[in-house]
């Protein structure tokens, strides 16, 4: 993650109360529970992402992270709801969130685990702390990303206020570069622009009726490559785990999610083990858990979500001597290929981290970045110093695996 030292027009404060957002025109609704929603909710829901509808937040709610709060908002105009958003609250312990980069010097690695002692964080995220992408906020078309942004920040104020939380860090996550909401050279308020990974995503062309179509627009390396990936799964079992499977398995399923889980640059929360279950169970076919088998014994799984035309790849986790032995990992992206194609999907989100690996089945990078304030103002100056300080040095190809005739569209960002 990388932060860029302009500042850009965020907030305008408003001290109208609890109803009053920006402007007295605006009003604005927060709710504790998914129980609690108004049907205006529900219907502007159905207009967009599945992570906005009542199930998949239901079963978000029932499965949170330990500490959550979460906050429903719902913005109205002359009495009409233009917008809703999710907001996050959490405590975010930097010992335990962030890895330190151990290829860096000696001297810097141990000055980071002294910072990270101190860094001890109460987070409000405006959007869903747990995905990438824009799903947690959706307003309609009327109103401007500007106003938007405007409505979220003055939201997170009044949260604040209203529930008498002791906020360190406001975060509004994830925007994509060079979007509308992309507002950097105009100047009001004190948030950070951060840069950060960018979701890899794999767009399905119209000519991939099946796997063997999206194969053959390969160029022959990558394709020798998949080919030898699949030699070295003989022997291992796929299959999709139904509710009682997933029940079955879920202290298997929790400590090989850890496995990737801790291993990660930056960690913010850790998903408690009934976390899947919850998901099948609110979400069912729209939810597929795929489970890796050697000899009957679970080694791995993927998971993913159907959002509407969108395959999203969510959580997974493996056993770390089948990734090289069996080159299980790639497998598991490439059997999400092909769900996707058989699902008739338009794309495939495979979120961030891993980006070579990614580019290699043919996802191309979309750059992301999200807002940030820190509340104290001395420690809010140095916040891009301390994410530099903090950054992993991040090295990668960018692979470009479809032939010429099938780049144009493939591998345009």
């Amino acid at each position: 993650m990388t932060c860029i030292s302009e500042i850009c027009p965020l907030y305008s404060s408003s001290k109208q109360g609890k109803s009053s957002v920006a402007n007295p025109s605006h009003e604005l609704n927060i709710y504790t529970s998914v129980n609690q929603l108004p049907f205006a909710w529900e219907r502007l829901s159905q207009q967009t992402s599945i992570f906005l509808q009542k199930d998949y937040l239901q079963a978000l709610e029932r499965a949170a992270p330990a500490s959550y709060q979460f906050f429903y908002l719902v913005f109205h105009y002359e009495n009409k709801v233009i917008g809703i958003a999710l907001a996050h609250y959490f405590p975010f312990a930097g010992a335990k969130g962030i890895r330190v980069d151990d290829s860096k010097a000696i001297w810097r690695q141990q000055v980071q685990r002294i910072l990270l002692k101190q860094l001890n964080w109460n987070f409000l995220v405006i959007g869903n702390s747990t995905l990438t992408g824009e799903q947690g906020v959706y307003f309609s078309s009327a109103i401007s990303p500007q106003a938007q942004l405007d409505l979220l920040f003055s939201a997170g104020e009044q949260i604040q206020r209203d529930y008498q939380l002791s906020v360190d860090v406001t975060v509004s996550k994830d925007w994509y570069v060079d979007s509308a909401y992309d507002c950097q050279t105009s100047v009001r308020s004190g948030f950070h622009k951060c840069v950060i990974q960018p979701n890899m995503i794999l767009p399905i062309q119209p000519n991939w009726y099946n796997f063997e179509q999206y194969l053959s627009d390969m160029r022959s390396k990558y394709r020798v490559r998949i080919k030898r990936a699949f030699k070295k799964r003989k022997g291992i079992e796929q299959r999709c785990l139904g509710l009682e499977e997933i029940k079955q398995q879920e202290a298997t399923i929790y400590r090989l999610y850890g496995n990737i889980a801790t291993a990660a640059d930056l960690n913010v929360a850790e998903l408690p083990a009934h976390y899947f279950y919850s998901l099948k169970e609110q979400l069912g076919e729209k939810f597929q858990v795929l489970g890796y088998f050697d000899r009957g014994q679970l080694i791995g799984f993927c998971t993913t979500l159907q959002d509407h035309q969108i395959l999203e790849a969510h959580f997974l986790g493996l056993e770390e001597s089948y990734n090289s032995s069996h080159q299980l990992y790639l497998n598991m992206l490439l059997d999400i290929v092909q769900l996707g194609i058989a699902q008739g999907s338009s794309e495939i989100t495979f979120s961030r981290t891993a980006m070579e690996i990614k580019s290699s089945i043919g996802a191309v990078p979309h750059d992301m970045f999200g807002y940030i304030k820190h509340h104290n103002p001395l420690v809010h100056h140095f916040v891009p110093a301390l994410f530099r300080f903090f950054e992993s040095e991040m090295k990668w190809i960018q692979r470009r695996p479809f032939k010429d005739s099938a780049m144009e569209n493939s591998q345009m960002n």
